[in-house]
């Protein structure tokens, strides 16, 4: 029997906002577009400004905690928004920063990383994604389960679908 476990909280975001209660509760999303030229936008309704980067990147995800995930020679690391590398490029994938931490693909397995690119939680995932609410999906063999923070199991791996 297959066991699946469905939470819609859990859904897979490739965007960070953050409410403004000071601004009529608008949204803000930074968002890095990797079309030359190479243009970080921030939205702010009902206002849009934009901030010029130099496009130098194979791929850029959205700015979450600071930090945007880049890939360059086939390589990830993370920018902050003046286009600094924070950590250099060293990974074969990144996901956004979320609760200080980033999933990250070592070789062939997943880890978690800081914002200091120091291993918080060593690399020992099949699959894995960004933390919310404390916990992050991760996959060991074929099965799914959840983590801590600290790399502990709340929900060990039991289910063929997440």
């Amino acid at each position: 029997m297959n066991k699946k476990l469905f939470m819609s909280f859990f859904a897979p975001l490739r965007l960070c906002a953050r409410q403004k209660s000071d601004r009529d509760s608008a949204t803000e999303v930074l968002q890095a577009l990797i079309s030359p030229p190479m243009v970080a936008t921030t939205l702010t309704a009902p206002e849009i400004s934009t901030i010029a980067i130099k496009p130098q990147f194979d791929q850029v995800h959205f700015f979450c905690d600071g930090l945007a995930s880049v890939m360059i020679d086939n390589q990830w690391s993370y920018i902050d928004k003046n286009s600094n590398f924070v950590i250099k490029p060293q990974f074969n994938d990144a996901y956004k920063f979320a609760e200080g931490l980033a999933a990250i693909k070592k070789g062939r397995k997943y880890g978690y990383i800081d914002k200091s690119g120091n291993f918080v939680i060593q690399p020992q995932f099949d699959d894995a994604y960004w933390f919310t609410d404390g916990i992050a999906r991760v996959k060991k063999g074929l099965k799914w389960g959840y983590i801590d923070t600290a790399g502990n199991f709340v929900i060990q791996p039991q289910f063929d679908q997440v």
